[in-house]
C-alpha cells in the first residue's frame, strides 16, 4: 500500500489485515513531539487491503479529524472513521515522569525545619576585660544541628554596662556584677541564652629579685633594678618609695629601685584593664 497525501512528515506506515477491518498505523514526527495514530476502518466487503489506495480522501480526513463517519454512495460502502486515537507527546511524558521522580524523592530535597536554638556555654564566669566566644546552635526536626553564628543570628545583652556582646557572639566582661547577666541569641523566631557573671581580675605577683621569704638585700642588689611579674598587664605602685620605689604602667613586668632604707614594703599591681588588684609584701635588709 502507498499513501502520498499532503503529510510529508509521515515517516512510517503499517497495514494489518484483520479480516474486513483494517488497522492503519502512522508514525508522524513533528518538532518536539511524536504522534502515533491508530486508524480503524471497515472497508466494503468487495475490497481488499489494497483498496485503501483508492481512498486518499478518507485517509486524509481520518488523520485530520480523528473521528466521525464518512458514508459512501451506498450503505455497503459505509466506512467508519477512527474509533481509537492515541497520541504520545514525549515532552509531556518527560514532564510527568520528572514530576513523579521529584515527588518520590521529595524527602531528599526538603530542608529541615529549625525547632530550637541553644547557646553554648549556657553559663560562664568572666573577669573584667576577659572575653568568651558564645556559639548559637540550631536544632532541626530531622535531628541535625548547625552552628548558626553569622549574619542570620542577632545577639543582645540584658546589661551591656557589665557584659558586652558583639554581632558575632563574643561576650566581654566590662564591670563586676552582683548577679548573672543574660546574653540572648535570636534566629528564625527562636532564641537561646547564656548567663554570664563578671568578677574582678585576680592578679598574682612574683618577686623575681627576691630570695627566700620575699627578702631583698640592699647590699646584694645595689643599684640593680628589682623586678616583679604579674599574670596580667598592670599598673605598679609601692607603699613606701623610700624603701622601694616602682612606677611601671600597663605591663606584666614591674621594675623597682631600692631607696636605701630597710624595712617592709607592699608592692601592688592593679589591672590595667578593668578591676582587680594583687599585692606582695617585701622585706628589705642590709
Amino acid at each position: 500500500m502507498t499513501w502520498n497525501a499532503d503529510h510529508p512528515s509521515a515517516s512510517e506506515k503499517k497495514l494489518q489485515d484483520t479480516g474486513r477491518v483494517y488497522v492503519l498505523q502512522l508514525s508522524i514526527f513533528a518538532p518536539r513531539q511524536f504522534v502515533s495514530e491508530e486508524l480503524v476502518f471497515c472497508l466494503p466487503g468487495n475490497q481488499t487491503a489494497s483498496g485503501l489506495d483508492e481512498h486518499p480522501a478518507l485517509l486524509q480526513f481520518a488523520l485530520r479529524r480523528g473521528r466521525g463517519v464518512d458514508k459512501g454512495d451506498s450503505p455497503g460502502d459505509s466506512c467508519i472513521m477512527p474509533i481509537a486515537k492515541h497520541k504520545l507527546l514525549l515532552l509531556t511524558a518527560f514532564i510527568i515522569l520528572l514530576r513523579l521522580a521529584v515527588a518520590g524523592c521529595r524527602g531528599f530535597f526538603v530542608n529541615p525545619k529549625l525547632t530550637s536554638l541553644t547557646v553554648n556555654p549556657a553559663s560562664t564566669n568572666l573577669q573584667v576585660g576577659a572575653s568568651q566566644q558564645l556559639i548559637a546552635t540550631g536544632n532541626y526536626d530531622d535531628g541535625s544541628t548547625k552552628n548558626l553564628n553569622g549574619s542570620s543570628t542577632t545577639w543582645s545583652s540584658a546589661d551591656a554596662a557589665h557584659v558586652a556582646v558583639s554581632t558575632t557572639g563574643l561576650a566581654t566582661g566590662v564591670a563586676t556584677t552582683t548577679s548573672a547577666v543574660t546574653v540572648t541569641a535570636n534566629n528564625g523566631g527562636f532564641s537561646g541564652t547564656s548567663s554570664i557573671t563578671v568578677g574582678a581580675t585576680t592578679i598574682t605577683i612574683t618577686c623575681d629579685s627576691c630570695t627566700s621569704g620575699n627578702t631583698i638585700s640592699i647590699t646584694a642588689q645595689g643599684s640593680n633594678p628589682v623586678t616583679f611579674t604579674s599574670n596580667v598587664a598592670a599598673n605598679w605602685t609601692s607603699s613606701n618609695s623610700s624603701i622601694l620605689s616602682i612606677n611601671t604602667t600597663n605591663s606584666t613586668n614591674g621594675s623597682g629601685t631600692l631607696g636605701g632604707t630597710t624595712g617592709s614594703v607592699t608592692i601592688t599591681a592593679t589591672a590595667a584593664s578593668g578591676s582587680g588588684t594583687g599585692s606582695i609584701n617585701i622585706t628589705v635588709t642590709q
